[in-house]
Order: C-alpha cells, then sequence, then structure tokens
C-alpha cells in the first residue's frame, strides 16, 4: 500500500517526528542521571532537597526538612527510608522488613509468602512400560527452590520519635503586663517532636521615672489668671522599650486640695495610704525620651499648700481620646499670657461639659484632657503643655483653639 503526502503534511509529520525524538532523548538522559548512580549518590531533579517545598498538614517544609523529621507529604505517619548503611543518628533499623518485601495494601501489618516453594509431580498407579516399577500413586516432591528474584539486601530505617527537652526562643517585646510572646527556634534532641514549650514568658517592662523640678512652699503663689499653683515634674524612660502612655499618681495631697488636671484616683495595695489623684500623659515616651509634666492644683482657704507631694509612675496603655458631640461655644476668649503660654476664658453653665480642642493647622483636632466642669461663671484655662496637651505653647508660635459643649 502507498501513502501519499503533499508537502504541507510532510513537513508536518517531519517536525512531529524530531519532537518525539527530542523528548524521548530527553527522557532516556535524565534516566542515566539518575539512575546510573552508585549507592549513597544524590537523585538530581533539578532541583536540591532544600530547595523543594512541600505541603505538610498546612506547613509549607523543605524535602530536606522532611527527610530529617522523618515524616510522609500526606498524613504526617512516620516514613520508612532505604539506606545502604547502617541507620544514622535518629533513625532506627525497621525490623519487620527483614527478608520481606513491601507489598502495597489499605493498611500496614498483613503478611504472607514464603522464602521457598516445592515443585511436585503426580505419577498415575501403574504404566503399561513400567508395569515392573513400584506404584507411584502419591504427588513425589521433586525438590525445593529459593522464591527470590535477584536482589540485593538494603537497611530499611525508620525516624526515632524522640520528645524535645530543651528549646530557644525568639520573643518579642516585653509588654505591660511583664510577658512576652515567643516562637520555638530552636529545640533538642535533633528531629525531636512535641515538648512543652513556653511560649508565654515573664520579662521586667520596667517603668518610667520621675523627678522632681519645682517644689512649692508657704511662700509660693498661684497662677494670677486661673488661681491654681504650679509644679512641674519630669517624666523619663530608663528602659529600652517605648511607653504608650505613662500614668503619674500623686500622694501626700493635702485634705481640701483638688488637683485639676487629674484625670481620676487609684487606689489599692500600692497605695496604702488611700486613693491618689494621677494624671496621664498620653503620648509616646521612646528609650531616653523625657517630658515636662505640670501639675495643677486649687487650694481652698485655709487648706494647706502641698509642700511635701510625693509622685510616682508607671507606664500604661493609651486613654482613647475624647471625641465629644456637641456644638461649638461661641465667645471664647484666647490671648497669650505674660510668660507666653495660651490662655482661653469664657462663659460657663452648671451642669455642662466643655472639651478644649486644639490644633496646630487648623484642620486636625484634638482633645485636651481632662474636660472642664462649668461652674455658671468664666472659666480660664492656660495651655502649659503636658498632660493636657501635647507640647507646651510657651515655644509654640500659633495653635487654634475651639471649646466644645457638651
Amino acid at each position: 500500500m502507498k501513502i501519499k503526502l503533499n508537502f504541507g503534511k510532510k513537513a508536518f509529520v517531519f517536525l512531529l517526528v524530531l519532537v518525539v525524538l527530542f523528548g524521548g532523548l530527553m527522557v532516556v538522559h535524565a534516566f542515566n542521571n539518575n539512575f546510573n548512580r552508585l549507592p549513597g549518590d544524590a537523585v538530581s531533579f533539578g532541583h536540591s532537597a532544600d530547595e523543594l517545598i512541600v505541603n505538610d498538614r498546612g506547613t509549607e517544609r523543605t524535602f530536606q526538612e522532611m527527610f530529617d523529621a522523618g515524616l510522609n507529604f500526606v498524613g504526617g505517619s512516620t516514613a520508612l527510608v532505604m539506606f545502604n548503611t547502617a541507620c544514622p543518628t535518629g533513625w532506627t533499623r525497621f525490623t519487620d522488613l527483614d527478608g520481606r518485601v513491601p507489598k502495597g495494601a489499605v493498611s500496614y501489618g498483613g503478611i504472607g509468602g514464603a522464602d521457598t516453594h516445592n515443585h511436585t509431580w503426580t505419577a498415575d498407579s501403574y504404566t503399561a512400560y513400567n508395569s515392573w516399577r513400584p506404584s507411584l500413586a502419591t504427588d513425589l516432591v521433586i525438590g525445593s527452590v529459593s522464591s527470590w528474584p535477584p536482589y540485593r539486601n538494603v537497611v530499611w530505617c525508620v525516624k526515632t520519635e524522640s520528645i524535645c527537652t530543651s528549646f530557644t526562643y525568639n520573643c518579642g517585646q516585653c509588654t505591660l503586663s511583664n510577658t512576652m510572646s515567643c516562637s520555638v527556634a530552636t529545640s533538642t534532641p535533633a528531629g525531636c517532636i512535641g515538648g512543652n514549650p513556653v511560649l508565654t514568658q515573664s520579662c521586667d517592662f520596667g517603668g518610667p521615672g520621675v523627678r522632681i523640678l519645682d517644689t512649692l512652699n508657704t511662700n509660693s503663689v498661684p497662677r494670677a489668671e486661673t488661681g491654681w499653683y504650679e509644679q512641674r515634674i519630669e517624666i523619663v524612660n530608663p528602659t529600652s522599650n517605648t511607653f504608650w502612655a505613662v500614668q503619674v499618681s500623686i500622694g501626700n495631697v493635702p485634705n481640701g486640695v483638688v488637683v485639676t488636671n487629674a484625670l481620676g484616683f487609684v487606689s489599692g495595695t500600692d497605695y496604702p495610704n488611700g486613693p491618689e489623684p494621677y494624671v496621664i500623659y498620653n503620648y509616646p515616651l521612646s528609650s531616653g525620651q523625657t517630658k515636662t509634666l505640670t501639675i495643677e492644683y486649687y487650694v481652698p482657704p485655709n487648706s494647706l499648700k502641698p509642700t511635701a507631694t510625693t509622685f510616682s509612675a508607671k507606664a500604661v496603655s493609651k486613654v482613647p481620646e475624647p471625641n465629644p458631640i456637641g456644638s461649638v461655644l461661641s465667645g471664647v476668649s484666647v490671648t497669650r499670657t505674660v510668660d507666653n503660654h495660651y490662655l482661653l476664658r469664657f462663659a460657663s453653665l452648671t451642669g455642662h461639659k466643655y472639651y478644649i480642642q486644639y490644633s496646630n493647622n487648623g484642620l486636625d483636632w484634638f482633645s485636651a484632657i481632662p474636660y472642664l466642669a462649668g461652674t455658671g461663671g468664666y472659666l480660664a484655662w492656660v495651655d502649659n503643655g503636658p498632660p493636657k496637651t501635647i507640647s507646651d505653647t510657651a515655644s509654640v508660635a500659633v495653635r487654634y483653639y475651639r471649646v466644645i459643649i457638651f
């Protein structure tokens, strides 16, 4: 039979033959590269064992990591590996396969087969040509022969699953609760599993320090614009951590004296003399940084001046900034004091709250803390910086203000 092909079909067939031949050569080349190797030689598929990424129960591991851990790639159960030497460290010889070949099955454990087998021959009870011979009425065993094809011994080994007893960690920053979250960096013995790593560890967060800059005495006078006494202190961060806010409690405040810029009171075993007023520096204080805070006191007539106050500072979480919903108060007077601070004055109503808001650009507004309570008369408020606002206005060229009545 003759087959005729036009030129186009001939070209296509020729190209197809070349593709098939090239593919065959590549397969043979790969087979030869990976088959004709001495025992112990690495098999290359274009990637090294520590480059191949596989997925082990949702966790990406390299082929080498999976091998070292003795895991298979699907179920995570222990894998069997053939060696041409004794089992290496961390592996144990798997004796169940001594003298046996593995056979695929749904579950492990079934056995069968034998090392040898017999060939038998069944004879007739008599034959015409050999009637003079003894009767052969039963099977005759000709001989026992090996059931094995050509073979070579290998050493089957299984990964020894030792429990981890020692760990090193990578830990995050120490938190205000004096704890830090950690992850396991290394574990011993090599190739171990499980164990009891401590992933939440204790640490010393440290705390801010306080230094008194001004001490009031019996001759001290209040600020003329507000009638409040002022005392400056300095907080410092001596640690390597960043404090997101700093709380300073004021102790030994005389009876009747009010810390007017206090945010509230603290109590507990740390305050054996009773509740103490506290202020909040509600901004981050980085390592080595210092900030000056002004504490304001209202001293009623016939009350003692706060000449022996004590201070205790600790790092705390940032207090949410107030976001008052109300109307902007009109008639607010904004002037500079003789010491160059901004002064706000406005009429107030009893039972209302007044939030002072400030801005350095007239667009972004922040609420000073705490708010002022209406008295039915005029209120005066001086922006002398922390803890009420972020910075002292004595060195600020321009700052905008508005008052929200609530």
